[in-house]
């Protein structure tokens, strides 16, 4: 499937703005400048029950990225801690960054884990102290994945660099694996960790291939008639549509950037629909309480307050779009 059919409903949402109600916010923060970052995840950094802020600077030039410097608050504006120096970096940001807040340790409350130029770097969560670090080849900077590959009792550490190399390391640093251009394509902005069925580890959707918990391929998009290949394509985004007890009727969709399209597989990697030649950026699976999941996807690269959302059902059909679908 590759046009398009026309979708059972249409809004153009540039006039909702004045029927919407406004929602004042719960909480205001106004960080330093010095430590502010456009980089913020959330979690309950010292076990009170309420989440904290953490906010990361970054370095970046050509799309060459490392955290430098973090600042956690509490949601009243007060300061938990700082690392790094203040000033360093970047608020702005491009990407991903390699900044999580993850049980890694099992303590029962969260560390928080950077990725600096040459570093993994842990800390701890309820004062900011470092715990440990071990080093990791330059540029691996991009993003940070947890996942359950090696089988222990701690979750093993994907780190990356922007769209060609992956590397895992178990929790005290040994390297367990390393892939370059995952099957011959860059890799994704995010590794996907996902449970296949019959499986005791996770695997990792690493780009347009799937690769086990110990690092060998298992399957591959290339051939399954997508438009791959053309030299610049990546994979955006992957999401688990639908579980399932054998791998034929799982359902992932993709969004493959430069190559302009999205795309729906089984858990073998076989394609059963796609649409081409709109820059299919984010996924979102929904349940509007229809008895099936749907798919939320925004259509990316287009003007300032043009970035339209398509809602397809399950088998690949518009369901909700803008007025004008071009």
């Amino acid at each position: 499937m590759t046009v398009l059919t026309p979708s059972r409903y249409h809004r153009d949402l540039t006039t909702a703005g004045c029927e919407a109600p406004l929602c004042a916010p719960t909480y205001c923060l106004a960080p330093d400048p010095a430590w502010a970052g456009a980089w913020t995840v959330a979690g309950d950094l010292d076990g009170d029950g309420q989440a904290e802020l953490v906010q990361a600077r970054v370095t970046e030039a050509n799309d060459i990225h490392s955290t430098v410097a973090v600042s956690a608050y509490r949601l009243d504006g007060t300061v938990l801690w700082r690392w790094g120096t203040a000033g360093a970096g970047q608020a702005a940001i491009h990407s991903d960054v390699a900044c999580q807040i993850h049980d890694w340790d099992r303590t029962g409350l969260p560390q928080v884990v950077l990725t600096t130029a040459t570093h993994v770097v842990v800390l701890d969560g309820q004062s900011g102290a470092e715990l440990r670090r071990f080093a990791v080849p330059e540029h691996m900077g991009d993003c940070i994945t947890f996942a359950h590959l090696s089988g222990g009792v701690h979750d093993d550490i994907v780190v990356k660099d922007r769209y060609h190399t992956i590397r895992v390391y178990r929790h005290d640093g040994t390297e367990l694996w390393s892939v370059h251009d995952p099957a011959g394509f860059k890799t994704a902005h995010q590794p996907r960790p996902m449970r296949m069925p019959g499986d005791s580890t996770d695997c990792l959707m690493l780009g347009y291939a799937l690769y086990n918990g110990d690092g060998s391929l298992r399957w591959s998009l290339d051939g399954q008639g997508l438009p791959l290949g053309q030299g610049n394509g990546h994979l955006d985004c992957v999401r688990v549509l639908q579980t399932a007890q054998r791998a034929e009727d799982m359902r992932l969709v993709v969004t493959l950037c430069g190559d302009q399209g999205v795309a729906c597989a089984d858990g073998t990697g076989r394609v059963l629909w796609q649409h081409t030649g709109l820059h299919y950026e984010s996924i979102r699976i929904a349940d509007f309480g229809a008895g099936s999941p749907y798919i939320v996807v925004d259509i990316d690269h287009r003007g300032p307050n043009e970035s339209p959302l398509h809602v397809l059902d399950g088998d690949g059909d518009l369901v909700l779009c803008p007025v004008n679908n071009s």
